[in-house]
């Protein structure tokens, strides 16, 4: 299957959906209308693993969300735009990363 381009990328649930106690950091497609979701990931707290944040399992949510836009990106799939919402918005280093692999993107940003 393709898929005509631009299309974006919607991670509007990269800041981790949570349920029952499950996160969750996903990619979408989305062409205005339709979403079809491409890769999912499962968080671990670092309470739940052995060594904590040093148990190599562990990874930070915005590190989750970069290894699956990145999977997505090997497949071609290169969107006109990155959906972010402001779980991510205020991360200046995912951000960058995002730059760094010439994306454009649309981050909603947390209050502080």
């Amino acid at each position: 299957m393709s898929f005509e381009l631009p299309v974006n990328f919607n991670a509007s649930s990269l800041h981790g959906k949570t349920d029952n106690g499950i996160v969750a950091v996903t990619t979408h497609l989305y062409d205005g209308k339709k979403s079809l979701p491409l890769d999912i990931e499962l968080y671990q707290d670092a309470s739940s693993l052995a060594q904590g944040k040093k148990d190599t399992e562990f990874k930070k949510k915005p590190e989750i969300a970069l290894l699956l836009i990145d999977r997505s990106l090997d497949r071609d799939y290169r969107p006109g735009i990155v959906l972010i919402d402001a779980g991510y918005g205020n991360n200046t280093t995912f951000l960058k990363e995002l730059e760094a692999r010439k994306l454009n993107y649309l981050a909603g940003l947390a209050k502080k």
